[in-house]
């Protein structure tokens, strides 16, 4: 930018030349009037001389000439003079609008020079504060004249030795939290009458600027100090937290992961950096990841518990629970924290516990299983017997037979010792006793090994894969092994849709399942019997029906019902409203886990008081990868949110 001067111009020649002709005018103007005049006398005389010359009327026309002239010359005089003051004023205007101009590009400059030095980030404080001061003064009229002084807490900063405070000196605060915490000083300012008030105004204005820089400069240097700090305590925190955290960025890559991550993935952290996060899962479970992501990426949900296999660098897949949160700036989604807990030992003791609880139930219902096989053994029993004791009498007529045979006497005898022999044997009851004997043998045979195999598939672990299991069959087992419990409490109806499919499911859990809800009834239904003995016979409905791709199982009892109050609490784990040593409180959690957590399913109860209680449980009947069930499921969770 070209520098204008400041100071007042000089008078041009120009200038002179005017005012030396507005000067000379009126003595120029007199002369050639005194000419005139003498000119006049002369032809005055002239005419006297020669009287008959007549020159009245020429005289009177020369001397109206001549009074014109004068008077023009007098007018443009006046003109002139007007002119030039008005040229002059508006030449003070020009200069002063020029100064101002010249002195606001200089403040501009020196703003914009301040915000570039506050806007970097890689500078330290102390040396911002030096640079703010040898920049200052650019921005006034005589900066060469102008000294800098930046108070900061304890420390100072000086443009030049020696501050004058006395000398024409302004001042602005440094301001941070609401407290004062130094100032910044200007002094060897122009005197304040040497310039237009607008532009007194305008220094005070702009050290005010450059002052709320500053502040702003401090205040970032103070977050980014406290950035650094908290990202150092992060990153402390995130190395002694035992689970693995990962920060992914909006395209499910690797930004930043802990040492926990690294110790569970056998991955070094620079080889998962810039990763994508789906090579930790194997292929068939990377669709429902990349679906939870973008989920959480476009609405901002959480994702809690999300149990899955995990694939490391070496060695064997471990089983790990994952929660996915968002982490915002500015009130969007930038980031996504993702959380991984191992949890292979807590799922070997979740299937050890479900397995002491079958074990446990087992042992509940051994008396009762005793009893049930024992009916079948003695009749079994009793017709072994009798068929022994049958059999001995029909080998004895069988040996009579053939000696009466070989008699000479056969004829004779034969039709008399053959029917004392058939009366002595009872040979008529045999031939009616022994098939029926045999028939209920068989039968007593068949309930033993449906009670053993009952409680074989029962007790058994299972697999921990799911596979295509008859839910009428499971429903059976479940009863056979529990019907010394309901059937002197209640009678047990099933109403099953005919052709049901398959359920894909864990049978030998779904199994639990049903066992816990019986129970649970029959308990209902017993505690109700004792307090109103005169009450109608307890009852309990199973149905199963096929509803899309689901499968309701319910089960319905006539029993007290369950209180309002306690209804959102009786999945809670040792959650139980019976007599202590009664019941544990983990049935029906056990129930909802394995319906909810294991098989992605839904339970929930309808129950009013002296009116009975239903539990209505929906199972996949699909796997849960099949896009019908995936729709399904996306309509069953918009209809619970809505």
């Amino acid at each position: 930018m070209t520098k204008i001067s400041q100071k007042p111009t000089t008078t041009s020649p120009s200038n002179i030349f005017w005012e030396f002709v507005i000067i000379l005018l009126p003595v120029v103007i007199g002369t050639v009037i005194a000419i005139y005049l003498d000119a006049f006398d002369h032809m005055v005389q002239f005419f006297h001389q020669h009287e008959d010359l007549e020159f009245d009327e020429y005289f009177v026309g020369v001397q109206a000439v001549i009074f014109g002239l004068a008077i023009f010359s007098i007018r443009r005089w006046l003109d002139t003079r007007r002119h030039l003051a008005h040229r002059r004023t508006i030449e003070n205007k020009l200069r002063l609008q020029t100064r101002e101009f010249d002195l606001k590009a200089k403040q501009i400059q020196c703003i914009y020079d301040i915000s570039n030095l506050t806007s970097a980030t890689e500078i330290p404080l102390e040396e911002l504060l030096k640079k703010a001061v040898q920049l200052t003064p650019s921005g006034y009229e005589y900066p060469e004249h102008v000294n800098v002084r930046i108070q900061y807490k304890d420390k100072e900063f000086l443009l030049r030795d020696n501050f004058d405070q006395h000398n024409n000196c302004i001042a602005a605060e440094i301001i941070q939290e609401n407290k004062i915490v130094g100032k910044i000083e200007v002094c060897g300012l122009e005197p304040k009458d040497s310039c237009p008030p607008q532009l007194v105004l305008s220094k005070q204005k702009l050290l005010d600027e450059i002052a709320d820089r500053l502040n702003n400069a401090i205040a970032r240097s103070k977050d980014k100090s406290a950035v650094k700090d908290s990202r150092e305590r992060l990153q402390g925190v995130m190395a002694s937290v035992p689970n693995a955290i990962c920060v992914l960025d909006l395209k499910g890559r690797f930004t930043m992961v802990n040492q926990s991550a690294t110790k569970l993935t056998y991955y070094l952290a620079d080889e998962l950096i810039g990763q994508p996060v789906l090579m930790l899962f194997e292929e068939q479970f990377q669709d429902d990841v990349k679906k939870h992501l973008e989920d959480v990426r476009n609405t901002g949900n959480t994702v809690s518990q999300l149990e899955i296999e995990l694939v490391r660098r070496i060695s064997h897949p471990i089983f790990v629970s994952i929660n996915l949160s968002p982490l915002y700036e500015k009130g969007l989604v930038n980031n996504i924290v993702m959380t991984i807990e191992d949890i292979t030992e807590r799922k070997k003791l979740e299937s050890q516990l479900l397995q002491a609880q079958k074990l446990e139930a087992i042992g509940q219902l051994a008396s009762g299983v005793a009893h049930e096989i024992n009916t079948p053994t003695q009749y079994v029993g009793d017709n072994t017997q009798f068929l022994q004791e049958a059999f001995a009498d029909l080998t004895n007529f069988s040996q009579q037979c053939q000696k009466i045979a070989q008699s000479d006497q056969v004829a004779e005898l034969v039709g008399t010792e053959l029917q004392e022999l058939a009366q002595q044997i009872d040979l008529d009851f045999l031939l009616q006793e022994i098939p029926q004997a045999i028939r209920q043998s068989l039968e007593g045979i068949d309930q033993i090994a449906q009670i053993v195999r009952a409680m074989k598939d029962f007790a058994h672990p299972g697999k921990n894969a799911k596979t295509n299991a008859n839910l009428e069959d499971i429903v059976q087992n479940s009863l056979t092994v529990s019907k010394n419990i309901w059937k002197n409490v209640a009678q047990i109806k099933l109403e099953f849709e005919p052709d049901l499919p398959e359920v894909f499911c864990l049978p030998s859990e779904i199994g639990q399942v049903v066992l816990n809800l019986v129970i649970n009834a029959v308990d209902a239904i017993e505690e109700d019997l004792q307090s109103r003995p005169n009450r109608e016979p307890g009852h309990i409905t199973i149905s199963a029906r096929q509803q899309d791709q689901w499968t309701q199982l319910t089960f319905t009892d006539n029993g007290p019902g369950i209180p309002p109050n306690i209804q959102s609490k009786i999945f809670e784990p040792f959650f139980t409203t019976k007599a202590i040593g009664k019941g544990s409180g983990q049935g029906l959690a056990i129930v909802r886990s394995i319906i909810v957590d294991k098989h992605q399913g839904k339970i929930h109860l309808e129950s009013n008081p002296n009116t009975g209680t239903t539990f209505v449980v929906s199972i996949p009947t699909a796997p849960e990868n099949t896009p019908q069930n995936q729709q399904y499921l996306q309509q069953l969770c918009d209809s619970e949110q809505n």
